[in-house]
């Protein structure tokens, strides 16, 4: 199932106007639309994916709820990986595990492989494998604040010397600010322009 709620704007009364679908006339000034070839609609990119279209990735998901309708600013983010194959696993109380990939259908990822290498894919798939294996990940050693899907990742990708990201694994805070970021503000401004367009029907931007 797509989940693109086909968010696009246009322009008109020296303002971006965001909608679903454009309007038989400009929700501003009431002009007819339907002959105005100058407004040139364009889509707004959905940054959500499905995370088992995106292997050897970080993904992200809302720990509770979903991106769009119930996410808050201050809610946890869950995080896991996904192998060559695109199967997602991450570490919580039942222990390291993988996931089902109807319950990341809309989330942030993050590809790791920017080289399109088999070698690459090999290594990061062993090293989940050892993960897999290790006593590190059990249900018992979980803790929400401190031994949690966090800790699991930035262990992880220490043990990944060709991976770019590793680099800023020396702690969550450094992790959130260099990878995480980048990625979930540009999806923040998405889930507030969408929840102002389902709210209204349209929403009214205007130019500085």
């Amino acid at each position: 199932m797509n989940r693109d709620p086909g968010l696009i704007c246009f322009n008109h009364c020296k303002s971006d106007i965001f909608v679903f679908s454009v309007p038989k006339g400009c929700p501003e000034c009431n002009a007819d639309l339907t002959t105005n070839t100058d407004i040139t609609p364009f889509s707004i990119p959905f940054p959500f994916t499905r995370a088992s279209q995106y292997p050897c990735s970080l993904v992200l998901r809302p720990t509770n709820g979903d991106f769009l309708r119930s996410y808050s600013n201050n809610a946890d983010l869950h995080i896991g990986v996904t192998n060559s194959r695109g199967n997602i696993f991450s570490y919580d109380e039942h222990g390291l595990k993988e996931e089902p990939a109807k319950d990341w259908d809309e989330c942030l990822s993050i590809q790791c492989n920017t080289t399109s290498s088999d070698f690459f894919e090999i290594s990061w798939d062993s090293a989940l494998n050892t993960c897999l294996q290790s006593e590190n990940w059990v249900p018992e050693r979980y803790n929400e604040d401190s031994y949690n899907c966090y800790t699991f990742v930035l262990s992880f990708l220490t043990s990944l010397p060709m991976c770019h990201l590793n680099q800023f694994t020396c702690d969550r805070e450094t992790f959130c600010e260099k990878v995480l970021i980048p990625v979930t503000l540009p999806a923040g401004k998405y889930i507030s322009l969408y929840r102002r367009v389902s709210q209204n029907s349209y929403f009214v931007k205007e130019k500085s």
